[in-house]
């Protein structure tokens, strides 16, 4: 009796071995598809109107699945650099001004090397679908050492998301993008502080 109540153990303990084995097989063979799938499918891309001011740069992804674009800031004072001392913040031009879709909304968020390494982390900022005017940066120096700025230097990245989720802007330079809705250029607080 002994011997067939270990013998039964055995071959139930046998099954779930199988069905586990059977399951990872599974699930590497889903983990490998999706690295395939990704290897292959790049990321979706939006066509973006952009106009752009003297001395801008249009934002720029990296690599091919970033999912920012780097903003430049542009300094056009007698030396095009700005020094800011440790705990300020200042608003940076880009010289960039976008026609997003109506379904779609760009976040500015900071680069991780500059935060890290220089201490200076652009604010979040929220950029809606109407907003028509130049893109701006507020740019806080949370180092304890004053950091020179200069004309061009690439301060903050830029993000989209849409119906869809995530895209990547596919930037076309036009000569004045559509400025016809509610919002226009209005911008930073123009809907009130409280």
């Amino acid at each position: 009796m002994f011997n067939r109540k270990l013998k039964e153990e055995y071959r139930n303990l046998k099954q779930e071995i199988d069905i586990l084995k059977d399951d990872l097989k599974l699930a590497l063979l889903i983990q490998n598809d999706n690295a395939e799938t990704l290897g292959q499918t790049p990321m979706r891309r939006i066509t973006v109107p952009i106009e752009l001011s003297e001395g801008a740069k249009i934002p720029e992804y990296k690599t091919e699945l970033s999912a920012g674009a780097d903003l430049s800031c542009v300094i056009d004072n007698e030396t095009q650099s700005v020094l800011l001392h440790p705990n300020q913040k200042w608003l940076f031009n880009t010289g960039v001004k976008l026609q997003l879709p109506p379904n779609a909304e760009a976040q500015i968020r900071p680069r991780s090397g500059i935060s890290l390494k220089r201490g200076l982390v652009a604010v979040l900022g929220t950029i809606d679908a109407d907003y028509r005017g130049e893109i701006k940066i507020v740019l806080h120096n949370v180092s304890k050492k004053e950091q020179l700025i200069t004309h061009g230097d690439r301060l903050a990245q830029i993000v989209f998301n849409g119906a869809g989720g995530l895209f990547q802007a596919d930037f076309k330079v036009v000569e004045k993008i559509d400025n016809d809705t509610q919002r226009g250029e209005n911008g930073f607080g123009h809907t009130g502080i409280n």
